[in-house]
């Protein structure tokens, strides 16, 4: 199978693979056990952690291990909790961007459900981040802006928004889910790493090339516990360390960042060539947008014909692709963030997403594919 859809899932990156096989040769050990074994598990878990944060230019933060995405999404929604206006019962409000993953959005309507005094603002916006700061007043106790959508692939500029942010309300936790950010593109393109007004961000590991089920959240101070019991994570999320896990993380952030320039200038030669094969057949990119878009990523129409039903015909011909988010693409109905983005046709919009280290040989035979199916399928 060739695979277009890394958005959803960027496959292990053969430096991950080769790394764990070597590990898994050691004689690791729960990392909370005091003996020796157990020491160098520990001693892993906090190389990994120091060396994340000096790669991602976070050293300002706090890291906190998680199982990914949705987990750190939700560690970061749920210290809104603890903000002293919420605890005293105060009126108040949380504004969230329209385009925010399920796992922001979600949990933020379970806690406006749970608590009388909050109200939730979802920010819709067209034309520029700035739109968002009118919903935003000093009774806004936390704001979620993403910087970089996994549908459209649209990049989002962060870096002054923040700051404005605290300026109407100081009091308000900030949070960016960077989770298609990271591995795509250098951080420093949404936020101001260690010099920004982010309190809260989200990364997931599976998402440029480390094992499913590892993340992290980076907080400015320490949050509320996520998970109670032992001392594992600082106090905050309790369990047994996902050493293997961690180990990727780090050995997939190393990878890409040494390979940064080199793989963006790749990925977008092929994305801008894919266009320009499919503007052939008709086919044209659906995102008219100001922002920059990652490099890897095409949301594209193809007019009089249904992306559910593509997804259907190119995965019988070994091309992974999808209509949406991966977490909302088998569910019925029309992409909510497609819809606040202005997209006209959306049940016609397909997704297309080349993974961090797609070789020349392998775009070429999969965009070949992709176009004669499109192709034939519109004859």
């Amino acid at each position: 199978m060739i695979n277009f859809d890394a958005n959803a899932s960027n496959p292990l990156l053969a430096e991950v693979s080769e790394s764990l096989m070597s590990l898994l040769g050691t004689s690791l050990h729960n990392a909370s056990s005091v003996h020796q074994a157990g020491q160098k598990g520990r001693e892993l878990i906090e190389r990994a952690r120091i060396e994340i944060s000096e790669l991602l230019g976070l050293t300002d933060y706090k890291l906190v291990f998680t199982s990914g995405a949705t987990e750190s999404n939700n560690f970061a929604v749920q210290q809104i909790t603890g903000h002293p206006q919420v605890q005293k019962g105060e009126s108040c409000n949380v504004v969230v961007s329209a385009v925010e993953h399920p796992c922001v959005i979600e949990p933020v309507r379970a806690l406006v459900a749970r608590y009388g005094n909050i109200e939730l603002r979802i920010a819709s916006f067209r034309d520029s981040v700035d739109e968002i700061l009118s919903y935003i007043d000093r009774e806004t106790v936390f704001v979620s802006v993403m910087g970089a959508n996994n549908e459209t692939g649209e990049i989002f500029d962060l870096r002054e928004f923040f700051s404005q942010v605290k300026k109407i309300s100081p009091a308000a936790l900030t949070h960016s889910d960077c989770v298609q950010v990271v591995g795509k593109i250098h951080l420093g393109r949404c936020i101001n790493p260690n010099n920004s007004s982010v309190d809260l961000l989200s990364i997931s590991g599976h998402k440029f090339g480390a094992l499913m089920g590892i993340g992290a959240l980076f907080c400015r101070d320490l949050p509320l516990p996520l998970i109670w019991g032992g001392g594992q994570e600082r106090w905050m999320r309790a369990g047994t360390e996902n050493l293997f896990g961690i180990h990727s993380l780090l050995v997939a952030l190393r990878t890409v960042t040494v390979a940064h320039d080199d793989c963006y200038r790749r990925l977008e030669a092929y994305r801008l060539d894919a266009l320009a094969k499919l503007a052939q057949i008709g086919v044209y990119e659906a995102v008219n947008s100001v922002y920059n878009i990652l490099p890897n990523t095409l949301c594209v129409r193809v007019p009089k014909m249904s992306s559910k039903d593509l997804v259907v015909a190119l995965d019988l011909m070994g091309v992974l692709v999808s209509s949406g988010s991966a977490c909302s693409s088998g569910k019925v109905g029309e992409s909510r963030v497609l819809i606040n983005r202005g997209l006209e046709k959306v049940s016609e919009i397909l997704r297309i997403s080349f993974p961090l280290q797609l070789l020349e040989d392998e775009y070429i035979r999969g965009i070949d594919l992709l176009v004669r199916t499109i192709a034939i399928r519109k004859s």
